[in-house]
């Protein structure tokens, strides 16, 4: 897959993007896959991207990493992110390993202090003694 410029659909109403290609895109309700990717892109292209975010009816809103069309270099890199995309779903194990310990300590404290027992969440359960 190769990165495409930016097009504006028929019942968008927001700021107009013409000049810039997406790279990658997440939302409210993204799992933790997208969330890492989104990141270590948006961290490995730094200044060269912007990150505009719009209001969407089914979740709630999505933020776009786009490049200019006069980053060149950019989006060259951003071309091969995509890439390794498509050969393995995770730019970054660590980042994302790292994502998981956290929302799991998050989950699990949550649990602890709502003295939930068991408490389940989407990709683990504790149970909490008292």
């Amino acid at each position: 897959m190769k990165i495409e410029k930016w097009t504006r659909s028929d019942n968008y109403m927001g700021e107009t993007y013409c000049e810039y290609y997406v790279i990658y895109s997440r939302h409210r309700d993204s799992d933790l896959v997208d969330i890492s990717n989104f990141e270590v892109i948006l961290e490995i292209l730094g200044e060269d991207a912007i990150t505009p975010i719009s209001n969407h009816w089914a979740v709630g809103w999505v933020q776009t990493i786009l490049v200019h069309e006069s980053k060149h270099r950019a989006r060259i890199k951003a071309n091969q992110l995509i890439k390794q995309l498509e050969e393995y779903p995770l730019l970054n194990e660590d980042d994302y390993s790292a994502r998981q310990v956290a929302k799991t300590k998050r989950i699990h404290e949550d649990c602890i202090a709502n003295r939930i027992d068991p408490c389940y969440c989407e990709d683990c359960q504790y149970f909490v003694e008292d």
